[in-house]
């Protein structure tokens, strides 16, 4: 094989040795995962595991729907008007009154005051804290 490496690429005798060495190396690392995973001792499983996250799953399920009834049930959460607006020059507090919450207003509120303007509706879309439905309501208006 050296003579056919040497034949065509002209390899030296330590090129050609530091080759073959390079070689074995990315063999061993090539082989050591499937050694490893052949010699690696197997973990068995809790018999009770699967009813124990079947339960986990079940407990959390209910205790989102729990917390979801809650909180539409509850007072704190505004009812939206819809009304004709401008988007440039309506404050927090008529965000809110659409059904933005504090959180949802404040950040178009900023794009606006650094001198970023809407020209269209569709220029609403590009606000992350609107969602899409929330812009179907107000393009409705």
């Amino acid at each position: 094989m050296r003579i056919w490496l040497n034949k065509y690429f002209g390899f030296s005798k330590g090129e050609f040795n530091g080759l073959m060495l390079l070689i074995l190396i990315i063999g061993v690392l090539k082989s050591f995962p499937l050694i490893y995973n052949y010699y690696k001792p197997i973990e068995k499983d809790d018999d009770n595991l699967l009813a124990s996250i079947q339960k986990i799953t079940i407990t959390d399920e209910e205790n989102f729907r729990s917390t979801r009834d809650k909180i539409e049930n509850s007072s704190i959460t505004k009812s939206a008007r819809l009304f004709k607006f401008d988007p440039n020059t309506i404050d927090v507090d008529g965000w809110q009154t659409l059904g933005l919450s504090q959180k949802q207003a404040q950040p178009i509120v900023n794009y606006r005051n650094k001198g970023g303007k809407f020209y269209k509706a569709e220029d609403l879309q590009r606000m992350y804290t609107i969602s899409p439905e929330m812009y179907k309501s107000f393009c409705l208006t």
